[in-house]
């Protein structure tokens, strides 16, 4: 997995006979796994193969974190003190489904 602040990241390594883009850190992966799996594994949309990204901002007290399903076209965020507990926060509601997801195009009423 790779952290990009302030440029995108054009290229994604792929490790050999698997479905999982590369990552670096085996600990995230053990801490996260939901999470994990949601970054790294691809899911087949219509034409393509995507992966899930997550966009972090950082705020005065506190840490945002934008989980973007590009192959369901729907984004959540998460909203923490810390980015540990962020993370937390994240890889729970991936894991038992309880994530407030928005699809393309959604306003939210009036």
């Amino acid at each position: 997995m790779a952290v990009a602040i302030g440029r995108k990241i054009e290229r994604q390594t792929e490790i050999p006979a698997q479905n999982y883009a590369a990552t670096s850190s085996a600990t995230f992966a053990e801490k996260y796994p939901s999470l994990q799996k949601f970054l790294a594994e691809k899911r087949k949309s219509p034409n393509q193969h995507k992966t899930g990204s997550v966009t972090l901002f950082v705020e005065s007290g506190g840490y945002k974190l934008c989980l973007n399903d590009r192959p369901r076209a729907r984004s959540t965020f998460v909203a923490a003190p810390s980015l540990g507990i962020a993370f937390a926060i994240a890889d729970t509601g991936l894991e038992r489904n309880t994530l407030d997801w928005r699809t393309k195009g959604y306003k939210s009423p009036k």
